[in-house]
């Protein structure tokens, strides 16, 4: 009997595994579609196009991330009160809506709405679709290829990225446009994958409760007995807050210097393949030295790279402001190893989410103060302001990680 094709179920039956080879493939080809993102590397362009500023743009981000946290725990719930892949289709179907209303807006409070509702699309899928594969696997007892398999999955979705960054700054020069039905044309195809896929049987899980209360529990637990813990949520929650907003800061910084649209998505490309290489080869400088002192490194260097590129407008900053995709793809498997071996299992989930959550709560009013600066003072103060921020509330986090000895 082929092993691969034909394995035991639950009640130690054999029986055909082609559903999961199905699924797999779908849900592989849902994350290419989806993660096509074609505006991304022209999107601030595009709204100086319409007559918007960068300020406005980060308004509208910063909204997208409030929707996000409001929504975390309502889409949970009905991903599990419901089929997940109608969840996921319903999720992209929303996606598409959203992107038509920024490709028809011709008003600041029409940008709001639709990356609002972008938001509302968004967190119908995050986790969801790790989910439905986890489902899917652990029907037939595959549970121990997950992580092999969601890793290819988000692997498939950073290439997809970077492939479409680099045809998305191409389709703006044609047509502004034109990025955006290509995205909502690869919104529609991610919904039909969605739909196809064969709804596996459900395996319970503890339920999730709210994201606040959850980080309120987290930080109570780190600040009484656990402030090695605290101290690396703040590290990740400071570095990631800064390192998202100075990722929106490379567009207005290459308007700046003249460059053609086209070259946005060439960069755009270049920064998700040097994250993804950080992030496959970033063990090689853990062996060579402790988290204690790499984690310092890493913020060393990116706000020295957001304070040289504001000291003088130059050529010299386009590759210094790849700081910000490299730092993401070389921290966050540091921060996961730091915390899986301080905490028990069951934690370590909700700390790596109240992190992430942390970051999403310094980039909304970080997110105002640098666009404010940048459409009145110029995107060079912008980037001294927010390598200035760094150094501050990122030295404080590496003091503390310093006083309890983070390695």
């Amino acid at each position: 009997m082929n092993a691969v094709q034909t394995i035991k179920n639950y009640h130690g039956q054999f029986v055909d595994a082609h559903p999961v080879r199905r699924n797999v493939m779908l849900l592989n080809t849902f994350a290419v579609l989806r993660n096509a993102v074609f505006v991304l590397p022209i999107i601030v362009p595009y709204y100086n196009h319409i007559g918007l500023t960068f300020q406005q743009f980060l308004i509208g981000e910063a909204v997208f991330a409030t929707v996000m946290v409001l929504m975390e725990v309502p889409s949970g719930w009905i991903a599990d009160i419901w089929r997940r892949k109608h969840t996921i289709a319903l999720g992209v179907i929303i996606d598409a809506f959203a992107l038509y209303l920024l490709m028809i807006a011709d008003s600041f409070w029409m940008t709001v709405l639709a990356q609002g509702v972008m938001g509302l699309g968004l967190s119908l899928c995050t986790g969801t679709v790790s989910a439905l594969l986890y489902d899917s696997l652990a029907e037939y007892r595959m549970q121990g290829t997950f992580r092999r398999l969601e890793g290819l999955r988000h692997g498939l979705g950073m290439y997809a990225v970077g492939g479409a960054s680099l045809v998305g700054g191409f389709l703006y020069q044609i047509d502004p446009h034109l990025p955006f039905i290509f995205d909502i044309a690869s919104c529609l195809l991610a919904v039909l994958c969605a739909l196809l896929v064969i709804e596996p049987r459900r395996i319970k899980e503890e339920i999730r409760g709210n994201a606040l209360i959850d980080m309120a529990k987290t930080l109570k637990y780190a600040l009484h007995g656990h402030k090695e813990v605290a101290c690396i949520i703040l590290f990740m929650a400071i570095l990631f807050g800064a390192t998202n907003v100075g990722m929106w800061t490379q567009q207005p910084y290459y308007i700046a210097l003249g460059l053609s649209e086209a070259w946005f998505g060439v960069f755009t490309a270049i920064g998700f393949a040097l994250s993804g290489m950080a992030g496959h080869f970033g063990h090689v400088l853990e062996r060579k030295t402790k988290n204690g002192r790499i984690l310092p490194l890493i913020w060393l260097t990116v706000a020295s790279c957001y304070l040289i590129s504001g000291i003088a407008l130059g050529y010299h900053a386009i590759a210094l402001l790849f700081c910000s995709s490299i730092s993401y793809g070389l921290t966050f498997p540091i921060i996961q190893d730091a915390i899986n071996r301080r905490v028990a299992s069951a934690r370590r989930a909700t700390i790596i989410s109240t992190a992430n959550l942390s970051a999403r709560m310094i980039f909304i009013p970080l997110s105002f103060i640098v666009g404010g600066i940048a459409d009145n003072y110029g995107i060079t103060y912008a980037l001294l302001i927010l390598g200035g921020f760094l150094v501050l509330g990122g030295g404080f986090a590496v003091g503390c990680l310093k006083k309890h000895n983070i390695s």
